[in-house]
């Protein structure tokens, strides 16, 4: 009944009726193949008034075409070109305006890449940020890579997406309560019930960025980046503002405890218990020195008693806490900067036997109490401590939830199931099956072929379709990090800690390098690296690697027909020739470069995107103050003249020598730093991030 209220509460603000929070997606691909169709199915969502029908048309040239009449939130189009226009309305008595058109991008997102990489039922994100539990059934959040729910009993799992109504794919909270689930996203909070998304919050909270949620017993609260907000029948209300909420909870009795900067508790309407730091307030008037006391002690050597409360009230606004497990008049605290923490009574201590730092997620079971304490694994009962040597996925656990006999337990490597033994020891570990292309693993090149594609970074090579018949080679031998891949004559080259290579008859080639590589590049038919000292060079015949000339710092290489270059540390472009570089003056703190063999070179800078003319000397500032201020970290070059650029603001563009321009804008909250650009056949490039890997076209 809560959930019937809120939704009809929050429609009684739109006079024409018109569907709220619209969002449209366009439907992951199936097959490689499907990344380049020029056309796709797209779902819409929005939040609906039950019981209510809607009317959905698309932009056709000869006006707007009625595509259903009776449709509900999540309904899905027929196969429409990119590009396509829709909007919707509510039909029947109170018929209502139109919404405004919406277009889904034309991109794959890292979401659409796991589901594509398979295998089927898979986790889609490394990392699990929170899990809470409804009966037996576990739903946790996955930075980049939705929403999972799954059981103990079962190997497979479900994951919500965007396509699934979801605000966004970086699913950062969550909290189950009977049929309901809330989430919150980089882009909003979202409520289910019975598995479907019935309701979006986004731009009436404080920060669209929502950070902690809590279904309570009268209420819905959702902690953000700037704020915490209550959600009642009565309406949407700003709680406390502006500090950054990392967690909730609630007592038996329904008073809440926010973690923020402090860990305060509020009533069920959200008045404060304990009053909150409040940063607006003005700063008390400087007290006057004061006088020697009577009995000539030094004042500043007089100790001010505090009550009971008031130290308790000071110890409380230390705490940095990120989860809480409230056990009665116990309460068993996930603190970043103090650990885990035991506040019991009018006493807070450290507990023994726990890391005294950056402990993220605490449950209690039979056992006793278990910590999710990041790089220090999971922390159990007795000084138990475990980590991937004994079974994780990962050595860095952020979450942990208990059920009967076992433990629910996120890394930032997948989810897994914890079986424990009667003695509290762990008797075995189940992870659930993960995405073989995670959304958010962290990929810095790629080769893309016309089947498929190699990506490498951090954990070695990966791939995507069917890039090459001996693929599988390749990703088994280059295991450690990879900073670059190339192709010389007929074979790729993976360069990082090493030198691996694959060649046209699957056969595999090693290189051992006197130390890693940080970046590579083809230049007159030898393979060229940089290691952050010295330029190196590789010809294939005879298999020789030798050095040419010292090149401190060096970190990005490329070539064309003339030169190489080189981006530095220190943020300076230089041209090589013969060992010798020449640094380019033009532009500063330049963080990408690339040149073309027409004549210019494509360079992202600290401060927007320029394009230097070679040999005459001057810089254009491609986009003027559009991009002021704006940092463009990736960019590259393709053969019909086209200038590709990815920004930090989410921007991804091509620009052309004739002032031609297209554009598209990724989702900033959740796409990370670009890291790459490379083109891939007409209008289409892949974006390279922190946080997983996009496709795009223009």
């Amino acid at each position: 009944m809560l959930a019937l209220l809120l939704m009809l509460s929050a429609h009684a603000d739109d006079v024409w009726s018109r569907p709220e929070h619209l969002r449209i997606v366009a439907e992951p691909p199936e097959r490689f193949a499907d990344l380049s169709a020029a056309k796709r199915r797209v779902r819409l969502w929005w939040d609906a008034t039950p019981g209510a029908a809607y009317e959905v048309q698309v932009q056709q040239p000869g006006g707007w075409k009625t595509l259903s009449t009776d449709a509900q939130p999540g309904w899905i189009s027929k196969p429409l070109p990119d590009g396509s226009r829709l909007r919707v309305r509510r039909v029947g008595a109170q018929e209502g305006r139109w919404s405004e058109a919406v277009t889904a991008s034309a991109w794959a997102s890292p979401v659409d890449l796991a589901l594509l990489a398979g295998p089927d039922d898979a986790v889609l994100a490394g990392g699990v940020g929170q899990i809470s539990m409804a009966g037996s059934t576990a739903w946790a959040s996955t930075l980049g890579g939705g929403l999972v729910e799954t059981t103990a009993a079962s190997a497979s799992v479900r994951s919500l997406t965007r396509w699934d109504g979801l605000p966004d794919d970086e699913v950062v909270a969550v909290h189950a309560r009977g049929e309901q689930v809330l989430v919150g996203t980089a882009s909003g909070a979202a409520l289910l019930e019975d598995g479907q998304v019935v309701q979006v919050w986004d731009d009436r909270l404080p920060d669209p960025y929502v950070q902690s949620v809590l279904i309570g017993s009268s209420a819905l609260w959702m902690g953000t980046y700037q704020g915490l907000t209550r959600v009642s029948p009565a309406g949407v209300e700003d709680v406390l503002t502006p500090w950054s909420v990392f967690s909730l909870s609630e007592e038996s009795d329904g008073d809440i405890w926010v973690g923020y900067e402090g860990f305060r508790r509020f009533d069920a309407v959200g008045n404060p218990i304990l009053p909150p730091a409040d940063s607006e307030e003005p700063e008390p008037e400087p007290e006057p020195e004061p006088e020697p006391e009577p009995d000539g002690t030094d004042p500043e050597e007089v100790v001010v008693e505090l009550t009971q409360q008031e130290r308790l009230q000071q110890d409380l606004l230390r705490l940095k806490v990120f989860g809480a497990s409230l056990m009665g008049a116990s309460r068993w605290l996930a603190t970043e900067n103090y650990g885990l923490v035991l506040f019991a009574s009018d006493d807070i201590n450290q507990v023994d036997g726990y890391p005294k730092k950056n402990v993220y997620g605490v449950t209690v079971n039979a056992q006793g109490v278990w910590a999710a304490g990041d790089s220090a694994g999971l922390v159990g009962p007795g000084g138990l401590r475990l980590s991937r040597a004994d079974g994780l996925p990962s050595s860095t656990v952020w979450s942990v939830a208990s059920l009967g006999g076992g433990l629910w337990v996120g890394t930032d490597a997948g989810l897994t199931w914890a079986l424990l033994d009667s003695d509290g020891g762990v008797r075995s570990f189940l992870p659930q099956q993960h995405s073989d292309w995670p959304a958010d693993r962290d990929a810095v090149d790629l080769l893309a072929f016309d089947k498929g594609v190699l990506a490498a970074g951090p954990d070695g090579v990966w791939s995507l379709g069917r890039p090459h018949r001996a693929a599988s080679s390749l990703l088994a031998a280059a295991t450690g990090e990879v900073a670059s891949l190339v192709t010389l004559g007929d074979t790729i080259w993976a360069v990082g800690e090493g030198m691996v290579g694959l060649d046209r008859r699957g056969r595999l080639l090693r290189v051992s390098l006197p130390a890693p590589a940080r970046s590579a590049a083809v230049w007159k038919d030898s393979l060229w690296l940089v290691d952050g000292a010295a330029l190196w060079r590789y010809d294939p015949e005879p298999g020789i690697l030798r050095r040419v000339a010292a090149l401190p710092g060096g970190a990005r290489l490329s070539a064309n027909d003339d030169a190489l270059w080189v981006v530095t540390d220190a943020g300076k472009l230089s041209r090589v020739l013969l060992g010798a570089s020449r640094p380019l003056t033009q532009v500063d703190q330049v963080l990408d470069a690339q040149p073309s063999d027409d004549g210019y070179i494509c360079v992202g800078t600290a401060d927007g995107l320029y394009r230097l003319i070679d040999g005459s000397g001057e810089a254009e500032d491609v986009l003027g103050d559009r991009d002021s201020g704006v940092s463009v970290s990736a960019v590259a070059v393709d053969p019909a003249g086209g200038c590709w650029f990815a920004a930090e603001d989410g921007t991804v563009g091509r620009t052309f020598l004739d002032g031609q321009e297209a554009y598209t804008h990724l989702p900033p909250e959740s796409t990370g730093t670009p890291q790459r650009v490379v083109p891939d056949g007409e209008n289409a490039a892949w974006i390279l991030t922190s946080r997983g890997t996009w496709r795009v076209r223009l």
